[in-house]
């Protein structure tokens, strides 16, 4: 692709976002010019160059694209994180406009940069609940394994944030991406078993049973006893590894998810017994997440 080309995609792509943000009216068949940086991508680092470049500019929607095309490029091609994420950071040093922040976040997840965390921890306090959002699903991409302590505490406070969906998405990734434990996470995952939204409560249980916390066990039961059952409260039942949970899979079909059928193997281990499990495995599938929202418009 040419330069031109690359420079004329991009414009499209800026127009349509505009449209989007003026709008304010943002769901799942809005056209905010996504499919036109995916295809820009393909460029490779004429792409990313013309977004480091875009990122000066003085309309916000402009640079809220730049940050958009360098988290795709990211999520694609390794070679290019650390060039983006370090654009990203400098930007976030002295961006004023939430409809960029929520950019920055959601493109530093994807490119798996520790040196983004303390980017992240600040936008992690805006006032802006969409922002909050993504910085909730960014922050356990970009965490070391332990986690440091920095990115342990924002995951904490923004499980008790105002918001069900950032509490949702803060505590799978306190719970279940990440491997932090002790006290302090512990208790703010059964906190989060208390919550007012089914989800939360869900990711709570989920995230005490990959610590094989005992408390988790009739929580994983429940969730086991429903008519959907979400994949990872499958792999939860499998850390706890507890016989009394066995009887409550009988009616369920881990399908083609390799990690529903190690979880599944994993609880038959536990019986201690060789009878087949599979014999079990019919009718309900596990439920599957939702994606995440897309592009929003600023309020």
């Amino acid at each position: 692709m040419e330069s031109h080309e690359v420079a004329e995609l991009f414009d499209q792509a800026v127009q349509r976002l505009r449209a989007v943000v003026e709008s304010g009216e943002v769901d799942s068949d809005s056209d905010d010019g996504s499919d036109l940086l995916r295809r820009l991508t393909d460029s490779g680092a004429e792409a990313v160059g013309l977004a480091v470049e875009k990122l000066s500019d003085p309309e916000r929607v402009v640079r809220a694209a730049a940050c958009d095309l360098l988290g795709l490029a990211s999520s694609l091609y390794m070679d290019v994180r650390e060039e983006a994420a370090t654009a990203l950071i400098l930007l976030a040093e002295h961006e004023p406009d939430p409809e960029v922040h929520w950019s920055i976040a959601r493109a530093l997840g994807n490119t798996f940069d520790a040196r983004a965390l303390p980017t992240l921890v600040a936008l992690a306090g805006s006032p802006d609940t969409d922002v909050r959002f993504q910085v909730a699903v960014a922050v356990p991409a970009v965490l070391d394994d332990p986690p440091v302590a920095a990115g342990e505490a924002v995951l904490v406070d923004l499980c008790a944030d105002s918001d069900p969906q950032v509490r949702e998405w803060a505590t799978l990734g306190l719970g279940w991406v990440s491997t932090a434990d002790g006290h302090t996470v512990r208790q703010t995952l059964w906190d989060r078993t208390q919550d007012t939204h089914p989800e939360v409560r869900e990711e709570g249980a989920r995230g005490l049973a990959r610590r094989r916390d005992p408390r988790a066990l009739p929580l994983v039961r429940d969730l086991l006893a429903q008519d959907e059952v979400h994949t990872f409260t499958f792999q939860a039942a499998a850390y706890l590894a507890d016989p009394s949970l066995l009887p409550l899979l009988d009616g369920f079909d881990p399908g083609p998810d390799p990690c529903s059928v190690a979880a599944f193997a994993d609880l038959a281990v536990s019986r201690a017994t060789n009878t087949a499990i599979s014999a079990i495995w019919h009718g309900k599938p596990p439920r599957r997440r939702a994606s995440q929202p897309p592009h929003r418009a600023s309020g």
